[in-house]
């Protein structure tokens, strides 16, 4: 049993009161004891004390190993209404905690702070990082407690991978614990045997989990099956494997590079066609591409990406060319040939 703080129960006097009950496990709403104005990270960093957020977060580490669930509760509790802590220092070590947490087997009150944390709604704000007309959370401690609590559960089935019936696991789990399972390729817990007849599986069911088809697809080497799903997966797993190929140690020849990306760009989601077009453009400037992504240029959900590309591999000639054969009719291709056009005087 780790050393008990005293200061704790001084700046956590909840600890001694009842278990708070709350109707919807959330944490009760503090007032921010900070400007309604979004904060810079500069300013944020200056209100928060590197010392105290260690201290804090030790103190917490050492009263979870042994807290009842009601008891760990009402420490971050105690801390939210803790006077003298500003809402900014509460919530870095809040966000600490997390992080802390998420390396260490859990408690049944590891477990409880962190799925009270899932409903945290952060209050400090600070400029979006890609676009600083938006906000963001400086410590976005939700997203944090529901990382930890993955982490925890692809822990526990790796851990069970190690000597059992992968098979029979497989058959058992719901589709979040088969995403758990299939995490396992990146430690390389499954063996080959087992992920071909996964693979079997998740191809008879992948209308309705394009994912895990494509997922066990790529694992097994079955690039064929690879592509025919690049369309149909989500917008997170079609990121994910755009971001495959175009790194550098990207394993997949420029053949098969080139049918994914082709798949990829017919993706519902319009982002994620437009970054598949312009990976290929990239990669193929030549006519055949070009022509591709000319067809696209009318459709309403794929035209604004094929224009973004175009405005980066088009020569003079070819914007001109596009210019004369589009009919004065089709004002939705006329359209995007403008914005083409804006787009190139933009970055000359």
């Amino acid at each position: 049993m780790r050393r008990l703080c005293l200061c704790l129960l001084i700046s956590l006097p909840a600890l001694l009161a009842e278990p708070a009950h709350t109707t919807n496990n959330t944490l009760p709403q503090i007032e921010p004891a900070v400007d309604a104005k979004t904060l810079s990270s500069a300013q944020i960093r200056e209100k928060v004390s590197a010392e105290i957020t260690r201290a804090k977060t030790n103190e917490f580490a050492n009263w979870l190993s042994f807290a009842t669930v009601p008891d760990a509760i009402n420490l971050v509790h105690g801390l939210m209404a803790d006077p003298n802590l500003g809402l900014i220092q509460k919530e870095a070590i809040l966000l600490r905690l997390t992080q802390h947490l998420r390396s260490t087997a859990p408690t049944a009150a590891d477990r409880a702070v962190m799925l009270e944390l899932t409903a945290y709604k952060s209050k400090v704000q600070t400029q979006h990082h890609d676009d600083p007309r938006y906000t963001q959370p400086a410590f976005n401690i939700a997203a944090s407690a529901k990382g930890a609590i993955n982490e925890w559960r692809y822990q526990e089935l790796n851990a069970e991978l190690s000597g059992t019936n992968i098979m029979q696991l497989w058959n058992t789990a719901d589709t979040k614990d088969q995403r758990y399972i299939l995490a396992g390729l990146r430690s390389g817990s499954l063996d080959q045997a087992s992920l071909k007849g996964i693979h079997t599986i998740t191809m008879q069911q992948q209308l309705d989990y394009p994912d895990l088809a494509m997922a066990t697809a790529y694992g097994i080497g079955d690039l064929e099956a690879v592509i025919q799903m690049g369309s149909k997966v989500t917008s997170a797993m079609a990121l994910s494997m755009l971001k495959t190929v175009a790194a550098t140690d990207n394993s997949l020849n420029i053949e098969t590079t080139t049918e994914l990306l082709k798949s990829i760009s017919n993706h519902l989601d319009p982002a994620i066609a437009g970054l598949a077009l312009n990976l290929l453009a990239t990669q193929q400037p030549d006519s055949e591409m070009i022509a591709g992504l000319v067809d696209q240029l009318s459709d309403k959900a794929n035209g604004a990406s094929a224009a973004m590309t175009l405005a980066q591999v088009l020569t003079d000639r070819q914007l001109q060319e596009l210019h004369t054969r589009a009919g004065h009719n089709n004002k939705l291709l006329q359209a995007r040939i403008k914005l083409i056009q804006q787009l190139r005087d933009e970055v000359q």
